[in-house]
């Protein structure tokens, strides 16, 4: 009985003498906290973020594909065509449509729940005799709030094994 009394008491006088365990426990806990903040920051808005991520794709994406069709001269509906399949690949779009001369010309195919953003694509008309014509570029992402979820589920995932490093 009085030797269980004696393990007692040193590990009690261990605890109490041990400053290095106090140190680590103290930065452990800091770091977790930082983290914690940290992940909290960076998740606030991030479907915003995501939107205006998307929104300045579509607007670089619709630039390149007018400059191309500039370039081409008249836009008949397959350099049209191949102006879309030529951006696209190095976007990350489900899908993109464009209508001239009502006739609708779409590479990919469109998620269910699509967010979808409209821009217009300035083009040189046959019909019109070189005249510009302004054509409606409907640009398909991913569902936003999928995205935006994978997004935050990676960057927690990466901020927990960081706090465990």
């Amino acid at each position: 009985m009085d030797e269980a009394v004696r393990v007692s008491d040193d590990w009690i006088k261990n605890w109490r003498a041990s400053i290095a365990v106090k140190i680590t426990a103290a930065v452990l806990y800091g770091v977790v906290l930082v983290g914690f903040v940290f992940a909290v920051f960076t998740l606030r808005n991030i479907e915003e973020k995501q939107r205006s991520e998307y929104s300045a794709q579509a607007d670089q994406f619709a630039y390149q594909v007018e400059v191309e069709l500039e370039s081409v001269g008249t836009a008949s509906p397959p350099a049209v065509e191949s102006a879309l399949r030529g951006r696209f690949s190095s976007f990350q779009f489900s899908a993109v449509a464009i209508t001239l001369n009502r006739q609708r010309m779409a590479v990919g195919s469109p998620p269910e729940k699509a967010f979808t953003l409209l821009r217009t694509v300035h083009v040189t008309d046959q019909a019109l005799q070189g005249a510009q014509r302004a054509a409606p570029l409907e640009i398909f992402f991913p569902p936003l709030h999928e995205t935006a979820m994978a997004r935050r589920n990676r960057l927690l995932i990466g901020t927990g094994f960081a706090t465990l490093l």
